[in-house]
């Protein structure tokens, strides 16, 4: 017997974000939106938000994210009260607006609901409606239930999971990842091919994950040079479904060492979590 989750909807391809824009509108007409310090890509969404003469409020991020930062920003988010968080970027702000999806309609503080040096409580409120649109080809967060967090107090990374937490859209278009360096490109692959190997050779694997990470792992094995060297089309989605298999063998199965050394080691240095991944898995 195995369960299998996922985001409720999946819109994958070339172009798909302007094709699909008008999802929004399904979900309310107040946005809280989520992007990195750079938010050109994010650029159709906040032009659409303003020809639908939607509310929005603007938050951007730097770096990973951390409990802190989510408890601030929170608090921010319960005065606005948005009908739903759309989150434009890569895999931390995919966490970020996740967490934050999670948090603003929930009571108590952020070290209630995670796990490893929080309470871990269950969360009593469902999230508001979450909107995902991952601009790397590296994390899957776009199909994954939890939220990565660093804890600057405890100087560790942890997780915010639920399975409610699993974005009610991904939006994952390729073109969106075109522009991207190849040491940033090669790096997120490397991300997406540690997620895919752990999961196809954990404890707890089951008939689709393994299906899941075979085809990402071929699709890697074909596009992850050329794909990361140059904007070619055909590899650059090719990374980018990769890398959106890998979110969804680790959501259904289990992750290995790799993992559990970078969630440590994460939270002590400042390195971005594919190069720790990285790096054990060439030790």
């Amino acid at each position: 017997m195995f369960q299998f989750m996922t985001s409720s909807r999946i819109i994958f391809g070339e172009g798909a974000l302007q094709s699909s824009l008008s999802i929004i509108n399904q979900f309310g007409y107040s946005v809280l939106l989520v992007t990195g310090q750079d938010r050109q890509r994010a650029e159709p969404v906040i032009h659409y938000l303003h020809n639908q003469k939607m509310r929005y409020q603007h938050v951007a991020i730097r770096g990973e994210p951390n409990i802190t930062m989510v408890e601030e920003t929170a608090i921010m988010g319960r005065r606005f009260k948005p009908d739903m968080v759309v989150a434009i970027g890569g895999g931390s702000v995919l966490d970020m607006g996740k967490a934050l999806a999670a948090i603003i309609p929930n009571q108590g503080d952020v070290y209630d609901y995670v796990e490893v040096v929080g309470r871990n409580v269950p969360l009593k409120t469902k999230p508001i409606p979450m909107i995902a649109i991952p601009t790397t080809a590296s994390t899957g967060a776009e199909v994954t239930k939890n939220a990565v967090l660093k804890s600057g107090q405890d100087k560790v990374k942890v997780s915010l999971r639920n399975p409610d937490m699993l974005p009610d859209v991904a939006i994952v278009d390729p073109v969106l990842t075109y522009g991207t360096d190849v040491y940033t490109s090669g790096r997120g692959a490397m991300d997406a091919f540690t997620h895919l190997m752990e999961a196809y050779v954990c404890g707890e694997p089951n008939p689709l994950t393994d299906m899941v990470c075979e085809e990402g792992l071929r699709r890697l094995s074909y596009s992850i040079i050329p794909g990361c060297k140059q904007d070619n089309p055909k590899s650059r989605a090719d990374l980018s479904f990769a890398a959106m298999l890998g979110g969804m063998a680790i959501t259904n199965a289990k992750l290995g060492a790799a993992h559990g050394l970078a969630s440590a080691l994460g939270g002590k240095i400042s390195a971005p979590h594919s190069v720790i991944t990285q790096g054990w898995l060439h030790m």
